[in-house]
């Protein structure tokens, strides 16, 4: 067995001599609050939108990964950042007030990419919305 090194005048292994007290200075806590705070707002994953500025979409749904995740409505669109765990394309389904269906082709995607997929219905068409977040 190997013997210590340290010895009880040693420095590193004498922490009756040592400054920390165990408490955090005020730029440090500061740092780290504001650390978890942006953390925390910080969405992640893919943005996925579909565009209701003529109030006519009824429903969307993502259907990504093998899952289907219903977008909820939000002022003038259905929007909700998904994370990926999968690497593959997909569609998005809309429903009109009228009961059409209309589906969006989903591109490629893959974890991590934290992408933005906006669309909006145009005469019964999806078209890209144009928009990046």
């Amino acid at each position: 067995m190997q013997k210590s090194r340290l010895s009880a005048n040693d420095p590193i292994a004498d922490f009756r001599h040592s400054t920390y007290t165990g408490k955090m200075d005020r730029s440090t806590t500061l740092t780290l609050l504001a650390s978890f705070v942006l953390t925390a707002c910080n969405a992640s994953g893919d943005y996925f939108s579909v565009a209701n500025a003529n109030d006519d979409v009824e429903s969307a749904e993502v259907h990504i990964c093998d899952k289907v995740i219903k977008l909820p409505k939000r002022a003038e669109r259905f929007s909700k950042h998904i994370d990926i765990d999968c690497e593959g394309s997909g569609k998005l389904e809309v429903v009109m007030e009228d009961d059409t269906e209309v589906t969006c082709i989903i591109g490629y995607v893959t974890p991590g990419a934290s992408q933005h997929w906006g669309y909006e219905i145009k005469e019964g068409e999806c078209q890209s919305d144009g928009i990046a977040i």
